[in-house]
Parts: C-alpha cells; structure tokens; sequence
C-alpha cells in the first residue's frame, strides 16, 4: 500500500518525464538524482533533513548536515525545500520541464540544485546550502528562487499579478496592495538587501523560535558576513562609500516609484563607488 502511494506521488510529479529525459542527458554529466522517500527517511532519521526549518514565500527551507552516508552530497551541507502549498495539475506537469532546465545550470554565482524527491505529495528540491541570499561560506555571490520570477515589463510599463508572492521584508509595498509590478519594484528588493549588507541586520526577523535554538547561532553568524565588507571599509576610515551606498539605499527605497533610479543606474553607481576605492587603495 505504501509503495502504491509514493509510485503514484512520483508519476503525479512528473517522475517518469523526468527520469526519461535525464537519461538522456547522462552522458552530458548532469548529476542531478532523484531521490526515493525511503532515502529521505533513512537520511532524515540519521543525518538531519529537514532540521531548522526556514520559511519563504511559497515554500518550507531547511539545511543539513549531510557528513556520513547515505547523504545526498557526502560531507556537505544541502538545502532542503518543499512548497507549502499543493500547486495545480497544470503547473506540476511543468514541474519535471522545470527541474531538467536546472539540473543544467552549473554558474558559480547560481545555487545548485544537487536533485528531488518525488515520492511525496509535495515535491522537496535538494540545493547546494547558501549561508544567506547573497553569500557562501567563501565570499561567493549566489543567485537561488526562481520561482516567482516572471519577465520584467518595459520602463514605461506595469504588470499586474493575479498572486502575491515573494518574502516579506523585500516587497515593494503598493505591490502587496495592487499586485502591480513594474521595473522599479525589483530596484526596492535590492536595496533591502543593500540595507541588510549596511547594518548588518535582516529585513524580517520573526520571532525566534526556542526549540530552534541552534538557528539563531546560524542567523547571528549570517548577519555577520553580511557586514563583512561595510565594516572593514568603516574600520579603514572609508566613510564615503558607506555615505554614498546609504544614500543610494534611501533613494531606492522611495515609496514613490518614479523617484527610484533604474537598475541599470544602481548598477552603474555601484561600479563607481567600487572604481573609486580600488584607486584610492592604490594612492
């Protein structure tokens, strides 16, 4: 009965799509694995799946410790994510098209995704762990959550979505009440997350939960590397960049969205302020 029940989570998922196109790919290298459920039990039960749950929008987030075998990468720790919310037929027949498309991706900057159970009534994605939403262990930026992504409408031009969806804290604020998204809605995002880098604190901390203790350990260490950069350059007596981001920071975050600069803008600011200390440096 119990096998009947994961075959048919795994056909409804997409499994056998999905296991018949990554065969094809095997000689390419791809090394994305589909993981059975009696693999994630074992894994669960010995190694911590599923341990410090974190909350996104669409989603339950945990990491492991994966340091003995079975594990879905030995020695390391992964990400483990499931969606909270069973989606539509329609959108999990897309799901397998989806994960082939990311098992493919293999960028330095992009999280990896290492695979998926299927046998579950909600599929759960394996990533390679990012510390926060910007940096690895070694520095390295990361880009991960491409679910909500949707192509962005022209300068001129507002979309409007039938779902609010995204992690609350970076949310261009008329976009919770209208559903509208527009060019500048992502510039707001970003300057949330340049206002974490600045102060070192997150944009959204609920309250922590003491069963979890351990979880907060991690979140002060995020913060940490979060400032990493800002505090040396305050530590070196370079307060001009941290002038010059913090204003950039507040222009970005203008409730208005015609006051906010364009992406392109922010992008070309940024390189300026990084120009200028590089050549300062070298003085």
């Amino acid at each position: 009965m119990e096998k009947r029940r994961m075959q048919r989570f795994f056909e409804q998922n997409g499994g056998l799509l999905l296991q018949q196109q990554l065969g094809s790919l095997a000689a390419s290298g791809v090394a994305f694995k589909i993981f059975s459920e009696e693999r994630r039990r074992r894994d669960q039960q010995g190694h911590g799946w599923l341990a410090s749950p974190r909350r996104g929008s669409s989603a339950a987030e945990a990491t492991a410790s994966s340091t003995g075998a079975p594990s879905p990468t030995y020695g390391s720790t992964v990400a483990v994510k499931r969606s909270r919310v069973v989606e539509e037929k329609q959108l999990r027949e897309e799901f397998s098209r989806e994960m082939l498309i990311f098992s493919q991706i293999n960028h330095k900057n992009v999280v990896k995704l290492l695979g998926c159970c299927l046998e579950v009534q909600v599929p759960m994605l394996v990533y390679e762990y990012s510390a926060n939403i910007l940096l690895d262990g070694e520095l390295t930026a990361k880009v991960s959550d491409f679910g909500a992504s949707r192509l962005a409408p022209a300068a001129d031009e507002a979309e409007v979505a039938t779902l609010v969806q995204g992690t609350c804290g970076y949310l261009y604020p008329e976009y919770l009440l209208t559903c509208q998204l527009s060019s500048k809605s992502d510039v707001y995002s970003f300057a949330v997350v340049l206002l974490e880098l600045l102060t070192g604190r997150k944009a959204f901390c609920p309250p922590p939960d003491r069963a979890a203790g351990s979880e907060s350990d991690q979140d002060d260490d995020d913060d940490r590397s979060l400032a990493f950069f800002f505090l040396t350059a305050a530590h070196k007596g370079r307060h001009r960049e941290l002038d010059d981001a913090a204003e950039l920071v507040m222009q970005c975050l203008s409730m208005a969205g015609e006051e906010r600069p364009t992406m392109k803008e922010v992008a070309d600011r940024l390189a300026g302020m990084r120009s200028r200390a590089s050549s300062e440096l070298r003085l």
